[in-house]
């Protein structure tokens, strides 16, 4: 039986694959190449999960034995986790490191805050597990095509002009009210919009007859078109497919906003926003949980009484982050009290020293292969991490010394 002694060292992770429906598959799957294995035929590849939560935990290398992370972080939480990690979230790892793989749509979802997430639990712990919430960070490491976040007024404007089929979903009043506010205030216009959106969707809820009609006419509208079609109008054609016309999820495609990521770019995802991630490889942080508050686009249980408590139908546009930090680095801020996470670039002949503050750390590499030093100078100990790999640093662990002979990309996640 290996024995659990927390060393001041990095420990190497093995991490949980989720085979996803919509995942990469074959030959150019994204997590199997990117962990240098080979995929198995037809078998999806959607997420890489690093942390300790319950559905896809990490193990760590210890005397050439797999022990999982929880386990040991939980034999010695001050240690690994830290006097102040260890007190603010009673000795448990805070924060959940993913690698997404997105081939095709996920669900149109929303996470609940921290209190909405205890009731939920309480109430229905078939469907909500967990009882934390999950604020989260998603960072495009090629592209990512997302919807995130609804309209705003002049948007949702133009697509009632676009797509007035979405007319028969409101009443005639609220028809009419939209087209005349265009000179009203920005929170009168708000406060218009929440309204607006809140008959829709619970329309949809009472009335899937009226969704399944307002669907058909823009499909029926779409396919017989001789005009070139918007991106979010051939979005729908093609999930049109694959879901039943009675799906919200389709209707929200004119709702919400388009989002275009470029590698390096990121955004943050605050509790109630709506969003669905479409296509694209990305670095996904988040509270270490798995709550999530389906709305549409999936067979899978959809809750749209707990989406109209959480929903926040803000319209302001979300931001991308990622702020030139030091020499070659990038911060992604983000108000998350459970992580903080940047991309470090290492330069040829390089070295970078980080400091763990007595904060707990994951790091993990994303491109070329680096070299980590650490302990006395006269002792000092090293290891090699390829692109795929990842590491735990405890808290007790000060000082890592990170070199490359090329120009090496890694992510490097802490507590706040």
């Amino acid at each position: 039986m290996t024995l659990l002694k927390t060393e001041k060292r990095p420990y190497l992770m093995k991490n949980t694959i989720q085979h996803y429906a919509w995942g990469q598959r074959g030959n150019i799957a994204f997590i199997p190449t990117f962990l240098g294995i080979s995929p198995e035929p037809d078998k999806p590849y959607a997420e890489l999960w690093m942390g300790t939560h319950k559905n896809g935990p990490s193990s760590i290398l210890i005397e050439e034995a797999l022990v999982p992370l929880d386990r040991f972080i939980k034999h010695d939480p001050l240690k690994t986790l830290g006097k102040g990690t260890s007190k603010k979230f009673s000795d448990t790892f805070p924060f959940l490191l993913k690698i997404l793989s997105a081939d095709d749509a996920l669900s149109i979802q929303a996470h609940p805050n921290k209190k909405q997430a205890e009731i939920l639990h309480q109430e229905d712990p078939f469907h909500y597990p967990d009882d934390n919430h999950k604020p989260e960070v998603a960072i495009a490491l090629d592209s990512l095509d997302a919807l995130a976040g609804f309209k705003n007024y002049n948007e949702i404007l133009d697509t009632f002009k676009t797509c007035p089929e979405l007319s028969d979903m409101v009443s005639k009043e609220t028809c009419g009210t939209l087209h005349a506010f265009t000179h009203e205030a920005d929170h009168q216009k708000q406060t218009f919009l929440k309204s607006m959106y809140s008959e829709m969707l619970l329309t949809a809820e009472r009335d899937p007859g009226r969704l399944e009609h307002t669907n058909n006419r823009i499909k029926d509208r779409l396919t017989s078109s001789t005009h070139l079609l918007t991106e979010d109008e051939i979005l729908f054609i093609n999930l049109e497919k694959k879901y039943a016309t009675t799906d919200v999820g389709l209707l929200m495609i004119f709702l919400l906003k388009r989002i275009h990521l470029k590698k390096g770019e990121g955004i943050a995802i605050t509790p109630g926003l709506p969003h669905a991630y479409l296509k694209g490889n990305i670095i996904e942080c988040m509270a270490n949980s798995d709550n999530v508050v389906r709305a549409g686009l999936t067979p899978k249980f959809k809750d749209t009484k707990t989406l109209f408590r959480i929903l926040d139908y803000n319209t302001e546009k979300i931001p991308i982050i990622g702020a030139p930090a030091h020499k070659n680095d990038v911060l992604y801020h983000t108000p998350f009290e459970e992580f903080q996470i940047s991309k470090m670039i290492i330069s040829q002949g390089d070295k970078k020293t980080i400091l763990s503050n007595n904060f707990p750390e994951i790091l993990l590499v994303t491109n070329e292969k680096i070299r980590l030093y650490w302990g006395e100078k006269n002792l000092m100990e090293s290891m090699e991490l390829k692109k795929g790999m990842s590491v735990f640093i405890p808290a007790c662990l000060e000082t890592v010394h990170i070199c490359s002979d090329n120009q090496a990309e890694l992510y490097r996640v802490s507590v706040f």
